[in-house]
Order: C-alpha cells, then sequence, then structure tokens
C-alpha cells in the first residue's frame, strides 16, 4: 500500500490482488516496477507510483518466498515452496524462460551474486546450489552433508569475500566458485596437494588453510582456516587415513 506521510494515512484505496500474504518486495530498476512475492504463489509487478498492478508472474504451484534480480542479465528469479526456481524475462508475462531444478526439498531462498553470472538457491536441508545464468547450468553444490546446516532458514551472499553465510541453528560459512567458475583451491600459493584413496578425497593445503575435496564430484566440502598459528610447509595423510599431519615453519608439528 502506499502512505500518505504527513497524514500517516493510505493514499491509495486497500488492493487485495494476492489472495495470500506477501513475503518478499524488490524493486525492479530496470522496468521501474515493484515485484511481490505471496503465499498464493503469484508473482505481482506494480507500479510504485499509483500502486497499479502491471504485470503477473504465474508458475509457481506453491508459495514464494524469495525474489532477486540480476542487472547485468536482467533476469527475475524467483523461489519458495517449490523444488525449483524460476527465471523470468521481466518484460514477457507468459512463462518463465529456465527452471532451475534439482533441489530436494522446498527452497528456503534465490539469491544473486552482483556484478557476475553466479546464482545461489538453497532448499531447507542446507543444499546450496551455484549456477550459471549464461547457460543455467549448475556448476557446484555444498552444505548439504553438514548436519548444523540442516533445517537452514536464511542465507546471504558476501562477494567481497567469495563466502555465502547460511543460518539455521547457528551460522555458517561456506566458499563459492569465483566468477571465472573456479574455486580458488587455496586463499594464496598452494603448499601440498594430498589424496586419500580410503575415504575418496583431497585435500589442498596453503599458509594456514586445509580445504577439502570429494574426489568423485569434485566439490569441496569443507575449509578449516587458521588451522595453525604459522605458515604449513608440509602435510600428508596417516596410514589409517583418519588424520591429517601439518608441519609449520616453526618446526611444530599439527
Amino acid at each position: 500500500s502506499r502512505w500518505d506521510l504527513q497524514s500517516m494515512s493510505l493514499a491509495d484505496p486497500p488492493r487485495r490482488q494476492h489472495k495470500k500474504a506477501i513475503n518478499d518486495l524488490l524493486l525492479v530498476e530496470d522496468v521501474s516496477l515493484l515485484a511481490s512475492a505471496s503465499s498464493d504463489g503469484a508473482i505481482f509487478m506494480w507500479d510504485p507510483v499509483t500502486m497499479q498492478k502491471k504485470k503477473q508472474f504465474k508458475g509457481h504451484k506453491k508459495g514464494t518466498f524469495s525474489l532477486a534480480y540480476s542487472m547485468d542479465y536482467h533476469c527475475l528469479l524467483t523461489a519458495g515452496l517449490d523444488q525449483e526456481a524460476l527465471v523470468w524475462n521481466p518484460y514477457v508475462e507468459k512463462v518463465p524462460i529456465f527452471k532451475l531444478k534439482g533441489h530436494a526439498h522446498a527452497l528456503v531462498g534465490v539469491q544473486v551474486v552482483p556484478g557476475t553470472p553466479q546464482i545461489l538457491s538453497a532448499d531447507s536441508s542446507g543444499m546450496f546450489w551455484l549456477w550459471d545464468m549464461r547457460n543455467f547450468r549448475r556448476v557446484q553444490s555444498f552444505g548439504g552433508n553438514d548436519p548444523q546446516a540442516s533445517e537452514l532458514n536464511t542465507f546471504c551472499v558476501m562477494p567481497p569475500h567469495g563466502r555465502t553465510a547460511a543460518g539455521g541453528s547457528r551460522v555458517l560459512l561456506y566458499d563459492y566458485l569465483d566468477e571465472k567458475g573456479a574455486e580458488n583451491v587455496t586463499d594464496a600459493s598452494m603448499t601440498e596437494a594430498l589424496y586419500n584413496p580410503l575415504r575418496g578425497e583431497f585435500y589442498t593445503v596453503g599458509k594456514r588453510t586445509l580445504k577439502a575435496w570429494n574426489a568423485g564430484s569434485g566439490n569441496l566440502f569443507k575449509v578449516l582456516r587458521d588451522v595453525t598459528k604459522h605458515e604449513i610447509t608440509a602435510a600428508c595423510v596417516s596410514d589409517s587415513g583418519r588424520k591429517i599431519y601439518l608441519g609449520a615453519t616453526v618446526g611444530k608439528r599439527t
């Protein structure tokens, strides 16, 4: 609704175009319209001055809770209780131009990494998928195997750090691929690369950071930062495959 700030009263009569509660609002600057997402599954776009409904997008079968927009690729993204996020051309109301399919649970949100072709979607189990908007292909998945990420409620992207913060029972941080489509193997130069055949994993070590990767899928699933006080100079996997030994510049072993 539009309010008169002087009289603190409604400037327009109430318009109940959505049948259920509105869950998210987003100003789409390209078309100068306000997008609304509702539990009825519909997406409306409004004139922000007159509050007249200008466009309507129908594609979700269940409620929608999250809106995002890419200024670089001029796409509107919507997500909710369906297990897929929808990509729309804001100038065309008919059908979504693509469906980001594959999540096994209801989505909690979708976000765009500003200045890049990257899309992040996340579901209630804590699984994150990173997509490339240039071809709408999935390029990375992470978080689903972490029990602390279950019952995910919200997340935000932190582009300066190449990370996303996930909120469930606690806040967890994850690294995602850079805009060129490659995960930084380490935060600086790589000291060591190790393979663990017993667990089907390999590890990359650099400075004070250890990253663990799934050898089958190539997905990064764990990042341990500042594991030592001094720079790591050597590393090896134990015979049992259950431990990793690290050696630092001061001659200490971890």
